[in-house]
């Protein structure tokens, strides 16, 4: 019994020394599952920021964007407004020149005309017309103080005796024609009393007496001619024609006296257009200011809005590098977490084993327990076990804990990969 005694002491301080060393283990592993959680605690930690700085980026991306698709279509807006009045004051500055040109050639015309009524040119005017009326009546008076011959060829009829007329001799004057009888031969042929005898059956008699003009006469039987002028009719003709020419330089001069009276007032008239037109090209030129004065404002403000883009181009190629480097830094921290994993996850296998050898310590412990005879040794060996069962149980619990979290933190670096591809895709 003594030798068994010593034999079971001997092997319980072992079994109390490889408690001991186990026990030591398992501190130890508490020891690395607790630093395990912290290193979890604090990748969980800087995932969530990483993730809530992805999301701000994303965020300000999404704001700039949305600011630049606004300005860009409110810059190409202003741009087309400001071409469209650009065409505008364009157009209605041709027109404007047009309108000049047509006013200068206006003014001209009217500056010839207004030259062209002057008195001078209007006296002269009526000098001119008055020598031609002169003129005129020059050749008017010598046309009817130039007696018209009417050459009558008298022919006698049964039922006349005579040719009907009388033949009368004034000195100095010549031969004319006397009485002429009613519905004779001389008064059908179209003598007159009063007219003077020129030629008889185609003979002057210019020089003859008036018996040789009566046998002349009598020379043919039953016809004569005669040609003779109307010295009445060529007194009243010079008459009528002093009348004319006194009625037609009465007319002359009042028409002379409309026209200047209407010259004056197309004078005054064109003055007053001349006004109007000097006063609307000085209201186009103050239009023509005011355009140059608006193309000039447009022009600034194209430029500042230039300015605004080049600006807002600088700060989205500053947040587009920021984004890089967040991305860059990013992938460092994931590829770390990565490794830290890869670490817990052998640190863990290594637990596994230490702990399945535990297990197997255990087991061999119960069996020589078992076969020891002194039950409260045995006893105690037992409660020892069982606490030790109950220790190896709790490790088991917080490795399937630290697996699940292993689970978690996979699921989360795929999330957040997934999170840094989309947004390099919409990037792009």
């Amino acid at each position: 019994m003594s030798a068994l005694k010593a034999s079971n002491e001997s092997e319980v301080k072992a079994l109390k020394a490889q408690l001991k060393t186990s026990e030591d283990s398992m501190q130890t592993m508490t020891e690395e599952m607790e630093s395990l959680r912290q290193q979890l605690t604090t990748s969980e930690k800087s995932n969530q920021e990483l993730v809530a700085d992805l999301s701000e980026t994303s965020a300000q991306k999404s704001c700039l964007t949305q600011e630049i698709s606004i300005l860009k279509a409110r810059n190409e807006t202003e741009v087309q407004t400001l071409k469209v009045e650009l065409k505008t004051s364009l157009e209605s500055m041709e027109t404007m020149v047009t309108e000049n040109n047509n006013l200068k050639q206006t003014v001209y015309t009217l500056s010839t005309l207004v030259s062209n009524l002057s008195n001078q040119n209007m006296a002269t005017d009526l000098k001119h017309k008055l020598c031609e009326m002169s003129t005129e009546n020059s050749v008017l008076r010598e046309e009817l103080s130039a007696p018209s011959p009417r050459l009558c060829h008298l022919i006698k009829r049964p039922d006349f005796d005579s040719y009907g007329f009388k033949v009368q001799e004034k000195a100095e004057t010549g031969h004319y024609i006397g009485k002429v009888n009613a519905d004779s031969p001389a008064q059908l042929a179209g003598l007159r009393e009063g007219d003077r005898i020129i030629e008889v059956n185609c003979v002057n008699i210019s020089n003859e007496s008036h018996r040789q003009v009566v046998e002349r006469i009598k020379l043919i039987p039953n016809e004569t001619k005669l040609l003779v002028i109307d010295e009445k009719t060529r007194l009243s003709s010079e008459t009528l024609v002093s009348e004319e020419s006194d009625r037609k330089c009465r007319e002359l001069c009042e028409e002379m006296s409309a026209l200047k009276a209407s010259n004056e007032s197309e004078v005054k008239a064109l003055k007053a257009q001349l006004k109007s037109a000097i006063d609307s090209m000085e209201t186009m030129t103050e239009e023509m200011e005011s355009l140059r004065q608006q193309l000039i404002t447009s022009e600034k403000s194209n430029q500042e809005l230039v300015a605004e883009l080049c600006e807002f181009s600088a700060q989205k190629s500053c947040l587009t590098q920021e984004i890089s480097t967040l991305k860059a830094k990013n992938e460092i921290e994931v590829q770390a977490l990565k490794v830290q994993l890869k670490t817990s996850l052998e640190s863990m296998e290594t637990m596994v084993t230490k702990n399945t050898n535990l297990k197997q310590t255990v087991y061999t412990l119960s069996t020589l327990v078992s076969n020891m005879s002194n039950q409260n040794m045995a006893t105690d060996l037992k409660q020892k076990l069982s606490k030790m069962s109950t220790k190896i149980s709790e490790l088991s619990k917080e490795l399937s804990a630290l697996k699940a979290s292993k689970h978690i933190i996979e699921s989360d670096v795929k999330l957040l990969a997934q999170e840094i591809n989309a947004q390099n895709i919409s990037k792009k």
